[in-house]
């Protein structure tokens, strides 16, 4: 089967931009050619070809783990691996985001509670949730039912939502967002500074946890050092913890650190890893990645902060 964004594709199951990977399919294929990966895409759950991989969330002043980001993969049975940035936008336009999103919900739920031990400080489940699903009046139920299902406590999970979405649709997704709180749920403003959301807004959102885009690991010297910490002030002020994304270096881990974020996720903390690496990570939640370069980090944080 020809496939039309291949130029190639990796194979490996990477969400860090890929210089040998082409524009998305979307911006290339005609229309016989994505009604077919439409059609392939609605038979996915049902061929078993969907499965979802863990990346872990560290805490920046102990490393021990505290929570993990539950990620999307599609292996079809002829094309191979698709990258979610090809199938998750084709999911969006065509609806087939419902079907999608609840099966990751139900799954996520279900691995991530059979996985998890009796631990004294609990982990937590970050799903990524498209503001269609938030706009179906019956979204809160079916976070009811995979919670149900998992017998999984509902602060044990948050919802991720990119920045672009809560600001377009503030309105409507307050009614959705009052329901899912009142079950316990907790919210995470992902992708945070890609976008162009106003401080009012930032200010009136149910948030738990603020998520940095991942541009501003990549780019940490010069200016974008004083907008990390503005940020960092302007959350912790808010009594919203902060996450930086992408970090993959030590360098950018010791220096988010001393900028103030409360939990790294990167490749340099690990990549994303299969269920069965997930109960590793539960059963043993000290021993995620080297922590002395970060404690120091932070200690000479702190440090900082008493002398100001």
């Amino acid at each position: 089967m020809h496939v039309p964004w291949m130029t190639p594709l990796s194979n490996a199951p990477d969400d860090r931009p890929d210089p040998g990977r082409a524009m998305p399919c979307t911006a290339h294929a005609g229309a016989e050619w994505m009604a077919q990966l439409t059609e392939r895409l609605a038979q996915a759950p049902a061929r078993g070809e969907l499965s979802l991989v863990y990346q872990p969330l560290v805490d920046t002043r102990t490393f021990r783990l505290q929570g993990v980001e539950a990620l999307l993969r599609w292996t079809d049975a002829q094309i191979g691996p698709v990258p979610p940035a090809e199938f998750i936008p084709l999911a969006e336009r065509t609806g087939l985001i419902h079907t999608l999103g609840k099966w990751v919900l139900q799954r996520a739920c279900a691995e991530f509670a059979r996985s998890l031990p009796r631990v004294e400080q609990p982990v937590f489940l970050s799903v990524n949730v498209s503001v269609r699903q938030l706009e179906d009046p019956s979204f809160p139920l079916i976070v009811a039912d995979a919670l149900a299902r998992a017998s999984l406590p509902p602060e044990q999970l948050h919802l991720e939502i990119t920045e672009s979405s809560w600001a377009e649709r503030w309105d409507v997704l307050q009614r959705s967002l009052s329901k899912l709180r009142e079950l316990g749920v907790q919210f995470s403003l992902d992708d945070f500074g890609s976008g162009y959301s106003s401080l009012s807004v930032f200010r009136r959102l149910p948030l738990d946890m603020v998520k940095l885009d991942r541009e501003f690991a990549h780019e940490l010297e010069g200016e974008r050092d004083p907008i990390v910490r503005a940020v960092v002030t302007l959350a912790h002020a808010l009594r919203r913890r902060v996450v930086a994304e992408g970090v993959e270096t030590a360098v950018q881990a010791n220096t988010l650190c001393l900028l103030g974020c409360d939990m790294l996720q990167g490749y340099w903390v690990s990549p994303p890893a299969p269920a069965r690496q997930l109960r590793e990570w539960l059963a043993r939640p000290a021993r995620i990645a080297p922590a002395d370069p970060v404690r120091s980090g932070r200690q000479r944080w702190r440090r900082i902060q008493r002398k100001h």
